[in-house]
């Protein structure tokens, strides 16, 4: 077998346009198609129960609803949002709010812990963090003031 690694590699050319969007192109796109509004966008597996399954619509007028609360706060585009959620809907929401709104999207994962979870925070330096505390199960919008 003859090994084509190196011509690949000089001839891939991602196509990718001057201006883009991923929350346009995983959710906003969809939610404005007829055929495919009322699809499933996500479905989210229960412990203790059956699927729960969201549709693009559903995903898109979450995101919406929380790019407005996100702006309200103060989000711009180019700043940096940390997001620190477990894996579920609202995440996904997080997710397509923040790059709709052309923001920086910074994924922190629960399952470091919250001692590497503000490493990163120091590292990075997001202007909000976007957090879920698990047993009250809400989100909260947090605003970072403090000079790193």
């Amino acid at each position: 077998m003859q090994d084509n690694y190196v011509q690949m590699l000089q001839e891939f050319h991602w196509h990718v346009p001057n201006v883009f969007n991923m929350a346009d192109v995983c959710a906003r796109r969809w939610s404005k198609n007829d055929h495919a509004r009322d699809r499933t966008a996500i479905m989210e597996h229960q412990a203790d129960g059956p699927a729960r399954r969201y549709s693009f619509a559903q995903l898109q007028a979450a995101a919406d609803a929380l790019s407005h609360v996100l702006r309200a706060q103060g989000v711009k585009r180019a700043g940096r949002v940390a997001i620190v959620l477990p894996q579920r809907f609202e995440t996904a929401v997080a997710y397509m709010a923040v790059m709709q709104m052309g923001a920086v999207a910074m994924p922190l994962s629960q399952l470091f812990g919250p001692m590497l979870c503000l490493i990163d925070c120091l590292i990075a330096k997001p202007l909000w963090l976007l957090l879920m505390i698990q047993p009250l199960m809400r989100c909260w919008v947090l605003e970072i003031n403090a000079r790193f």
